[in-house]
């Protein structure tokens, strides 16, 4: 069998398996349509009844009035189901036609640098994992969401299960019930993948391998790029995600090639499947389309036709979180109200944290809400002035990316995390040193009898030391600096409890206790989360605002009042 009848046969199996998810979403859309709101809670009470907040769960997530307008959800989701088979089932011939296409080489000198860049991401990765302890979000979702069924983890929209997608894989990739080791092990695959997919980007547009791995350098060490590689949590693949729309996207706009638009179509869905605040990231590139077919009155249908494409597949697939934790879970959460009742009282809010976010992005160089951040923020606008159309094109996409992150800022009026736009920070780094090495090559040109030594001067010499300063940070204020607070000193008391219960002793830990149960699971003890009655000692965190069930148990005894901020609960038969 030739090649080619190989590669149409494999693109017919793509096209089934493309199919599935449209199938699944009918079934389950129908399925839920046919059953009445007491035999869906019963049926998902029965696949685990053990979950965070289980008590509550029917009280504030899936309520009869979610159920009636999870009826609509799933109508919608019958539509565009049997319209997704009967799409691709009528443009079958256009998929499955193999096209050869001219693939660019990969020289031996590339192989050398991916290994090199490879192994660094390995060392720096390795690095994060060690420095950080366990934070109590990758914990959470770790233990209260990527240990549900799978069909929970997908339907059960409690924060922090916004990564959805994560949850769902660490799901099936964890191994000895220990998801943390597993999530930080996929985030440093993600960021590994993220660093090749830059040094490509970058090699293509400066053709030189040394300046590209330079440039590289900083974008790796950079606060939310390798903290968040060592983290069990979706933001390091998101940002993989992203770099590959992002260099999608550009292929597209150059040579408007279907595979590009494919390929970003494809990346863009998985974003919003790891974390809907992707959407900060996905609404640039749509501004940036609407402003070039504006400038070149071209407006292309086919792009257009891939969004709203991507609005179905990312519909079907939080169909399910709609429909059993309500709509009002994603677009009325209370940890994410406006705190301005309008836009103009807003906008002094967002100056205030304007430098702020400038000082993050570089990593506090110079200090907190310091001027050098913001003159480096402003640094790519000088390729405007290029006569190259490529860099002009850079610098116009650089500042439709902050302009469609502040007027979607201003929309919600609410502030973003600074990991929520981790994927226009590492852009930014990458952007700014780059006119930076621009502006170098401007000067060398200038004096080319000393051109080597200026490069080493004004732009080796100075990004090295930036890199060592970002390389200095210790655990503490590394940590703070990701999440605002220290994990350390919590992670070191809160391990001493493991001292106070004798090794061995079953535990149950109720639902705020979550970090807990994680540090006894790890200590080999026989954790539940919800108690029955049998286990040695229960322990309840201070931060559960609900009747505590072990006080109506007459088999139990305080043992130890607030100890890290936890009650200790023991059976009296325990000696």
């Amino acid at each position: 069998m030739s090649n080619t009848k190989k590669m149409v046969i494999l693109k017919k199996v793509l096209l089934l398996l493309c199919c599935i998810p449209f199938i699944a979403a009918l079934v389950f859309a129908v399925c839920y349509l046919a059953s009445d709101y007491e035999t869906l809670k019963h049926w998902y009470l029965s696949l685990n009844g053990c979950f965070y907040e289980r008590e509550t769960w029917a009280i504030n997530f899936f309520t009869p009035a979610s159920k009636l307008k999870g009826n609509i959800w799933s109508l919608m989701g019958v539509a565009i189901s049997v319209s997704g088979v009967l799409y691709l089932y009528c443009n079958r011939q256009r998929y499955t036609t193999f096209k050869r296409n001219k693939q660019e080489p990969v020289y031996y000198t590339d192989w050398i640098w991916y290994t090199l860049i490879i192994t660094f991401s390995i060392i720096t990765c390795t690095w994060s994992v060690r420095l950080i302890s366990p934070s109590y979000d990758e914990v959470f979702s770790a233990v209260n969401c990527a240990e549900m069924p799978a069909f929970q983890i997908m339907s059960y929209y409690m924060l922090p299960n916004n990564h959805i997608l994560f949850n769902l894989i660490n799901h099936f990739a964890g191994w000895n019930n220990d998801k943390i080791a597993s999530g930080r092990i996929l985030s440093c695959i993600a960021y590994a993948a993220t660093m090749l997919c830059i040094f490509y980007w970058l090699r293509k547009l400066i053709n030189n391998r040394l300046f590209a791995f330079l440039i590289l350098l900083p974008v790796a060490l950079q606060f939310t790029t390798l903290g968040f590689a060592g983290l069990a949590r979706g933001y390091s693949l998101l940002l993989f995600c992203g770099w590959i729309a992002l260099m999608s996207y550009a292929q597209f706009i150059n040579t408007t090639e279907n595979s590009a638009l494919r390929t970003n179509t494809v990346f863009n869905i998985l974003g919003f499947l790891l974390i809907p605040s992707y959407l900060y990231f996905y609404f640039a590139q749509i501004l940036f389309y609407l402003v070039l077919s504006l400038y070149t009155r071209n407006i292309r249908l086919k792009y257009w036709k891939h969004q709203l494409m991507l609005a179905c597949i990312v519909f079907l697939f939080y169909m399910p979180a709609f429909c059993f934790s309500g709509a009002d879970s994603f677009t009325r959460n209370k940890n994410f109200k406006p705190i301005a009742p309008d836009v103009f009282s807003f906008i002094p809010n967002l100056l205030r944290a304007s430098r702020a976010f400038t000082s993050y992005c570089f990593s506090y160089i110079g200090g907190e809400n310091n001027i050098i951040s913001c003159i480096f923020f402003c640094v790519p606008l000088l390729l405007f002035f290029s006569k190259d159309k490529q860099k002009k094109a850079i610098a116009l996409f650089y500042f439709v990316l902050w302009a469609a992150c502040i007027l979607w800022t201003c929309k919600v009026r609410y502030l973003p995390y600074q990991r929520t736009v981790a994927i226009q920070f590492s852009i930014t780094m990458v952007i700014v040193t780059y006119t930076f090495y621009w502006l170098t090559e401007i000067v060398a040109s200038w004096f080319k009898k000393i051109r080597c030594a200026l490069i080493l001067v004004i732009f080796v010499f100075p990004l090295l030391i930036y890199c060592q300063y970002l390389s200095h940070f210790d655990e503490g204020n590394f940590f703070y600096l990701l999440y605002g607070y220290n994990i350390t000193d919590r992670y070191t008391t809160q391990k001493g409890l493991l001292r106070v219960i004798p090794a061995g002793s079953s535990i149950a830990c109720s639902d705020e206790s979550f970090y807990l149960h994680y540090l006894f699971q790890e200590n080999g003890n026989n954790v539940s989360h919800c108690a029955n009655g049998n286990e040695d000692y229960y322990i309840i965190s201070l931060d559960d605002h609900r009747p505590l069930p072990i006080e109506s148990n007459n088999n139990y005894v305080l043992f130890s009042d607030k100890i890290t901020e936890y009650l200790v609960y023991k059976r009296k038969e325990i000696k």
